[in-house]
């Protein structure tokens, strides 16, 4: 028992001295770095690269701007994105009266509603890990390293949600559905969330928590659908048919397969421009964009299925579902949506963001890789993917291949519940665990451990050899 706790803990335990350090640094210090970082970075960055990482604020301030320009009700909902994305789009136009903020006005504005958000979910991280410095620096890291998708998108937004929802689920589920029925028609993929929500659910046998989760988020839905069809009709739901017309986006993992055979054999890809992205045509790029949706269909359900068959045996061992056995799951079903969509853009990996505080250390670093790999590739040369520049192929197919690796990593950390939560004592303390899991001893059980015993800590029994006891406390 010893040997399993000392090995499945070894992850979490071999970087004490920069926990250490993160528990020196001021607390004013983690909160504000993110905000720090989105203004140092943006007057930092010159001004021809600002306005190419900015494109989509333009997008924005022209979709946002309909409604003030006095255009007809039924064209203000028309655009790729989900009815709720007008109101961070309008926001930055408050207090500019009729008048129209220039772009550089609208971006500072844009930039500093983001700083405020990231700064108050990271105090909730914050408070939520138990007043821990280092999930917060995660956090902030997370946040830094993917500061255009942070700053210059209106990601931000979901992903606070997502956040929000992820910390109050345990207690008061249809607050959870309602944050991510929000957070969906802002912008889709925190539906994914509601699945694994109502997997611990199910797994706590909670029907009424269920009822409420399901409830909350089908409410909001349906009232922003209805809101958005009387004002522009069938165009509100254009969204969907946009995203099911697109191609094979040049960032995906599919479309790295295709690079990746273009660079072992040298097969004719060509750059295709449209639906404000880049897209690839290649041998199997066809092939690659129609079995994507049935690949993120069985990626997200296969997710969800290992996330309640986690949450049940764990419920059967400990008596409860740790929070971080939900995060784990969170972030599988995220990055199930990430590698089966066909769409990747650079704004998509900040949705891992919620997640990345209550990770597994090693998790914790591999996602910020990723991040920060992927920050990296569109400030140095993101024109150099659709010239097909080896350095530039060879360091997006090493990113997808990153993110697959993390995909593996978060499928099995979800099926080696038995080892892990054997391994801990209930993540309730003030519950004790049910009779039928304490009186367990036969052989049917060897992995759990004996009653009132903390794996890892000693006990001081005097039949024990003093060499076992070195041990088991070592």
């Amino acid at each position: 028992m010893e040997a399993w706790t000392l090995r499945v803990n070894a992850p979490r335990e071999w970087y004490p001295a920069l926990s250490r350090r993160f528990d020196q640094v001021p607390l004013r210090v983690l909160l504000v770095a993110p905000a720090v970082a989105f203004v140092a970075l943006v007057l930092l960055t010159n001004s021809w690269a600002l306005h190419g990482f900015a494109l989509d604020l333009e997008l924005y301030r022209a979709y946002g701007f309909r409604i003030a320009d006095g255009l007809p009700s039924s064209t203000w909902l028309r655009m790729e994105y989900p009815p709720l994305s007008i109101v961070p789009m309008l926001f930055p136009r408050i207090g500019f009266g009729t008048d129209e903020p220039s772009v550089a006005e609208y971006m500072w504005r844009f930039l500093a509603v983001a700083a405020v958000i990231t700064v108050g979910c990271g105090w909730a991280v914050y408070r939520a890990a138990g007043q821990s410095r280092t999930a917060l620096a995660s956090w902030s890291a997370m946040i830094c390293l993917s500061w255009i998708s942070a700053a210059l998108r209106f990601d931000i937004w979901p992903v606070a949600l997502t956040l929000f929802a992820f910390l109050v689920a345990r207690r008061h589920p249809g607050l959870a559905g309602v944050l991510l029925g929000l957070g969906t028609m802002l912008k889709l993929y925190p539906i994914v969330v509601i699945g694994v929500l109502a997997a611990r659910l199910l797994a706590n046998r909670d029907g009424w928590g269920l009822v409420r989760l399901v409830a909350g988020c089908g409410m909001v839905c349906a009232v922003v659908t209805a809101w958005s069809w009387n004002i522009a009709g069938p165009d509100s739901l254009g969204f969907l048919s946009y995203q099911g017309d697109r191609g094979l986006q040049i960032e995906s993992l599919g479309s790295s397969l295709v690079l990746a055979i273009h660079l072992l054999t040298g097969a004719h890809v060509e750059p295709v421009f449209g639906f404000g992205s880049t897209q690839i045509a290649g041998p199997g790029s066809d092939l690659l964009v129609a079995i994507s949706t049935p690949l993120l269909g069985l990626l997200v359900v296969g997710a969800g299925l290992l996330a309640l068959r986690r949450f049940v045996i764990e419920r059967a061992m400990t008596g409860s579902i740790s929070r971080d056995s939900l995060a784990l799951a969170c972030a599988a079903a995220i990055t199930a949506v990430l590698l089966g969509n066909k769409v990747l853009s650079l704004q998509y990996i900040l949705w891992l963001a919620p997640f990345v505080p209550f990770l597994p250390v090693r998790l914790r670093w591999l996602v910020l890789g990723i991040a920060g790999l992927s920050t990296w590739i569109f400030e140095f040369d993101y024109a150099g993917l659709w010239a097909f520049r080896p350095w530039m192929l060879v360091a997006l197919i090493v990113r997808n291949g990153l993110l697959v690796w993390l995909g593996v990593q978060l499928a099995t950390g979800l099926w080696r519940v038995r080892r892990e939560t054997a391994s801990r004592p209930t993540t309730d303390r003030s519950r004790p665990l049910p009779a039928r899991v304490r009186t367990i001893h036969g052989p049917a059980y060897p992995h759990l451990p004996a009653p009132g015993h903390v794996p890892g800590v000693a006990t001081m029994s005097s039949a024990a050899p003093a060499s076992r006891r070195v041990n088991a406390s070592g």
